[in-house]
């Protein structure tokens, strides 16, 4: 597996840029912008490129060392005041704008992370922003259809992340960043701290008593199974906040036998999901109360969602090859 850790910016960004592509930065003003790694994409050269961001940073900062160079060709942002430079350049007609009311911009963002390719909304109809879009008389109202927003690179700041590549953002600096995080078929996190991937208990304890995360509810523990992997098994555990009304994905990779505590003493809820990981794909999930099969018979041999487990008998398989999985 690639490293998913590194020195800096410019060595994050590495292979990944090419002329022409499409770039998400997250942020809002200033607030939660990877500024090293916008410095890092300037000084890399590429120019013509489409950038997604609520807005265009401020001349000299952010995106804004960007248009003073001249690398963006097209933005497609909300907000675009308290940038001189991209005045300047959208009255000469050097520079593309596409503008969005910011809530459509913020769910063409998470409908393109979602796979959701367009939906209806009807906030902007009758306006000039949405001129020449289809529009519905939907629920009594008229609404313009608007497409999803996907980019070839996403760059996005988070306070913290491990080493498997888990994100934790920090208050209002989340923002526009989980979902760019989602939108983008790489996404490069510019973070403030590291923390070993083992810590899965420190990272639970931290999401449940923080008041800025305060993620109170597990709603579902999955996995996903890549038998060629040392370590094949990504647990996945959704959590949501009632009080905030955010949500978050933490993904923990383990190996056949490789112990995965149990987060029940943070989260009561995740008793039976736990079980049902267990029971499903021999995850090993230790320190757990009542860690017994929950769906299978107890003396039914192998897990059922394993991608190696058999059909029909032990001589068919799900996958001839496991490496055409990866």
């Amino acid at each position: 597996m690639p490293a998913k850790a590194y020195p800096g910016s410019a060595a994050a960004l590495e292979g990944l840029l090419r002329d022409g592509m499409t770039i998400m930065v997250g942020g809002f003003g200033l607030c939660g912008v990877p500024r090293n790694l916008c410095v890092a994409l300037r000084d890399s050269g590429v120019t013509g490129l489409t950038c997604i961001s609520n807005n265009a940073g401020v001349d000299g900062d952010g995106l804004g060392l960007l248009l003073d160079t001249r690398q963006i060709r097209k933005m497609i942002a909300s907000y675009v005041g308290e940038n001189r430079t991209f005045e300047r350049q959208f009255l000469d007609g050097s520079l593309e704008v596409e503008l969005n009311p910011q809530g459509t911009m913020a769910e063409r963002i998470r409908a393109g992370g979602a796979g959701i390719g367009a939906f209806f909304t009807p906030t902007g109809y009758g306006t000039p922003l949405t001129e020449g879009k289809e529009a519905r008389m939907l629920d009594g109202r008229w609404q313009v259809l608007e497409t999803a927003l996907r980019a070839d690179l996403a760059l996005v700041k988070a306070w913290r992340a491990d080493e498997a590549g888990n994100l934790v953002y920090r208050m209002t600096a989340r923002n526009f960043n989980p979902p760019m995080a989602e939108a983008g078929r790489v996404t490069v996190a510019e973070v403030e701290e590291i923390v070993p991937a083992g810590r899965l208990l420190d990272v639970a304890r931290f999401l449940r008593t923080d008041p800025a995360a305060d993620f109170d509810y597990c709603s579902d523990v999955t996995a996903t199974d890549w038998p060629p992997r040392p370590q094949r098994f990504d647990v996945v555990y959704c959590l949501y906040s009632t009080r905030l009304r955010h949500r978050l994905r933490v993904k923990v990779r383990a190996g056949e036998d490789e112990p995965v505590p149990s987060v029940t003493g943070i989260w009561p809820a995740a008793n039976w999901l736990e079980r049902e990981v267990y029971d499903q794909f021999g995850v090993n999930i230790v320190d757990h109360p009542d860690r017994r099969r929950i769906l299978m018979p107890d003396e039914w041999q192998g897990h059922p969602q394993r991608k190696d487990y058999p059909l029909e008998g032990p001589g068919e398989l799900l996958m001839e090859n496991p490496q055409d999985w990866l």
